[in-house]
């Protein structure tokens, strides 16, 4: 493991930040999770020495940073003696993060919204504007996080999979205890394999997205758009606000909106609309005699979202499924953007949507329709919303435009 370069040009204050930030995220650590265990806790309290006691303040955007230690739970790949069999057991690791304060005029309130979940009939969230994003409430079933709980949370190891903004493909018994306290008790187990480095890096990443704020701790989640849940046994929809990032798990703490499944639900199958969308759309979802509930509302102060911004976020939560049914030559075929989808098992960033779903939603093969019917038609409908926005692919000669313009 590297030890990070004494500063020299650079302030202290500045290094101590870096040092805070990439303590783990730049170590190469041993597969042996004891080999280089010493060296691990001592950049630990190396990153928490630092950072104990930080409080920054920046006169221009009036941004402090406060220091939490986080119990961060993580997995550890184990065998008990004469067993081949491995197991996982989840064992936690203190990890110092940063979280910033911003200063309640730097963030004005953007939307007020009053939606049910499950603990009270309605609840309030209010969502901050702050630098082009939108700050949403955390919430506990008692009501918003205070800065006080969040920091007893994060002692506590009740907040590490919320802030990591992961789902673990994972399973194991969860235990608590560090490494260190799980060997004293088992010291003849032999030790595998871990994700604490990937956790920690994720980790200080999602901690990036946090802040305090007049007292309250607020989850940087992009704009509300409106959710609709079917719920074919009780013939009725269910109408929610919640935020454009899908990449939030429920666990003691949550956010305003439908849980991660069927956020993802919802946008595949193109039943995410913007706030001007909802009248026009919600009866072509919904059937004459179907029910619609109406769990949420919301009060604009302040109209800063994207028209199109669900519209988009469909559009690419469909193609990143379509893609993962490339597997099939035949649909191959008959949409040749999924062709690189045989090498490549990511969606890449650079492929254009726009051009994708109307492919995918107009071929005639009558096999490949019956067996994605349900896609098919969520890629028309989404398609006929992009059109109705203006999002359509250039015309050759307009793309040709722009790259002279370019050149």
């Amino acid at each position: 493991m590297t030890r990070a370069p004494t500063p020299t040009a650079r302030t202290r204050r500045d290094s101590d930040v870096d040092e805070v930030r990439g303590a783990f995220a730049t170590s190469n650590l041993s597969a042996d999770p004891r080999s280089s265990f010493g060296l691990r806790r001592a950049r630990l309290d190396v990153a928490r020495e630092h950072a104990s006691g930080r409080l920054q303040h920046d006169g221009a955007l009036r941004v402090k940073e406060h220091h939490v230690n986080l119990r961060m739970p993580y997995h550890q790949v184990f065998k008990r003696p004469r067993c081949r069999k491995e197991q996982t057991v989840v064992l936690t690791e203190a990890v110092p993060i940063l979280i910033r304060e911003i200063d309640p005029s730097e963030a004005p309130i953007a939307y007020r919204i009053h939606t049910q979940d499950e603990y009270v009939s309605e609840r309030l969230h209010e969502v901050r504007s702050y630098e082009s994003t939108f700050l949403w409430p955390l919430m506990a079933p008692d009501g918003p996080v205070s800065v006080t709980s969040f920091v007893e949370l994060a002692a506590e190891g009740r907040l590490g999979s919320f802030i990591a903004f992961c789902r673990s493909e994972k399973f194991g018994r969860k235990d608590g205890r560090t490494f260190v306290e799980f060997v004293n008790e088992f010291p003849t187990y032999k030790y595998g394999e871990s994700n604490k480095n990937d956790q920690i890096v994720k980790t200080l990443r999602g901690s990036a997205r946090l802040a305090f704020c007049d007292g309250y701790v607020f989850v940087s989640a992009g704009a509300p758009i409106w959710y609709v849940a079917e719920k074919p046994t009780l013939n009725r929809v269910d109408v929610l606000i919640g935020h454009e990032a899908l990449d939030r798990k429920k666990t003691y703490v949550w956010t305003a909106g439908p849980d991660w499944h069927m956020q993802h639900y919802c946008c595949t199958y193109g039943h995410a609309y913007g706030l001007t969308e909802i009248e026009s759309e919600i009866e072509r979802v919904a059937g004459r005699h179907t029910e619609v509930r109406f769990r949420s509302r919301i009060e604009i102060l302040m109209d800063l979202h994207l028209p199109e911004g669900a519209a988009r976020l469909c559009a690419r939560s469909l193609v990143e499924t379509v893609w993962s049914y490339a597997q099939n030559e035949a649909l191959r075929a008959a949409v040749p953007l999924l062709a690189g989808a045989v090498s490549v098992k990511d969606v890449p960033n650079d492929l254009d949507s726009f051009s994708l779903l109307p492919q995918y939603s107009r071929f005639e093969d009558r096999t490949l329709t019956r067996s994605y019917f349900s896609t098919i038609a969520a890629a028309r409908q989404i398609v006929r919303r992009l059109e109705a926005f203006g999002c359509t692919p250039l015309a050759p000669e307009d793309d040709d435009a722009l790259g002279a313009l370019g050149s």
